[in-house]
């Protein structure tokens, strides 16, 4: 089946998490199947530094993650850019073809993507999010939402107070609880996607497994959220999808380190879109060098009519 996105774009805003576009039904395959066209969606924006500006002040302002933010400009200072400095503010991404209805969380890229149907038509928002750090790894796999709380208690894990021991066993709902002011529980193991009282560690690896998301977000998110919906964890540092016949790759750093051969996954994502002309090697390997998380062209090239869309290498 061959689907197509329609051009025209419906603006979504919430908070300060940058609007993207609606789907239309026929395009419902390629979103939940992963074999048809991946869009890129979204329009980076520029910025000119302030005084006193930090890019990880302004990740929070904006209503961009962290990484995504100083991965975006690898030649700016991230703590005193120089003033008037023109940086660019990484709105666009490309869904991945693991995007399913629900929740999808890509923890290569640290966002959160919620799906849902509407009048006929695909839905799509997206959050930055903050993912569990080292040794506190968020859990892959599916799940769904078990449980919701507005104003949530946190009883403190043993494991978490023996890093910790400082730390009470319980901590009421209030400006001082990590959980901040919603929960979204969705694991046996009492993970969950909720709000934070240290916003400056959302688009990084800042939690103890964990979803965290900035407060006006996650006000938003629970809003739409019910219990049931389903919770697809995911790790795609690769990403590659097509706007108005151009081919896009967007490379994140793969830092659980499982993409031995990038380029071949690359031209196995191409394939599946239907490219089957060669690509530019040395682009492609500039731009996973540099995994700057920000969609830039490999092909402006139509892909070839007929080909198959579960083609594999």
């Amino acid at each position: 089946m061959t689907c197509r996105f329609v051009a025209a774009l419906i603006l979504l805003f919430w908070g300060v998490s940058p609007a993207l576009p609606w789907f239309p039904r026929s395009s419902e395959e390629a979103l939940l199947g992963g074999k048809g066209p991946a869009p890129l969606v979204g329009t980076n924006q520029r910025y000119f530094v302030d005084e006193g500006d930090s890019l990880i002040q302004l990740a929070r302002s904006l209503g961009l993650g962290y990484e995504a933010l100083a991965a975006a400009n690898p030649d700016v200072e991230p703590w005193t850019p120089e003033t008037g400095r023109q940086i660019l503010l990484p709105y666009s991404t490309i869904l991945a073809g693991k995007l399913r209805m629900g929740i999808t969380i890509n923890l290569a890229d640290y966002k959160l993507y919620l799906l849902w149907e509407e009048k006929g038509d695909i839905q799509v928002r997206i959050y930055p999010v903050g993912i569990g750090s080292t040794g506190w790894e968020t859990p892959e796999g599916t799940f769904t939402v078990r449980e919701k709380i507005a104003r949530p208690g946190w009883t403190v894990p043993a494991a978490i107070r023996a890093e910790r021991p400082g730390l009470p066993t319980q901590v009421p709902p209030g400006p001082d609880n990590p959980l901040g002011d919603y929960w979204i529980g969705f694991t046996e193991r009492s993970h969950g996607i909720h709000g934070t009282n240290e916003p400056f560690g959302i688009g990084r690896r800042s939690s103890h497994g964990c979803i965290r998301l900035y407060p006006e977000d996650i006000r938003d998110l629970y809003a739409r959220v019910t219990l049931g919906t389903p919770v697809h964890v995911i790790y795609q540092p690769i990403k590659v999808g097509v706007r108005d016949g151009a081919l896009y790759l967007e490379a994140h750093r793969d830092y659980l380190g499982r993409f031995s051969d990038p380029l071949r996954e690359v031209k196995r994502q191409a394939l599946l879109l239907g490219w089957a002309e060669d690509l530019d090697r040395e682009t492609m390997e500039r731009i996973l060098q540099d995994h700057r998380g920000i969609p830039l062209p490999l092909s402006t090239l139509a892909p070839r009519a007929g080909l198959r869309a579960d083609a594999s290498l």
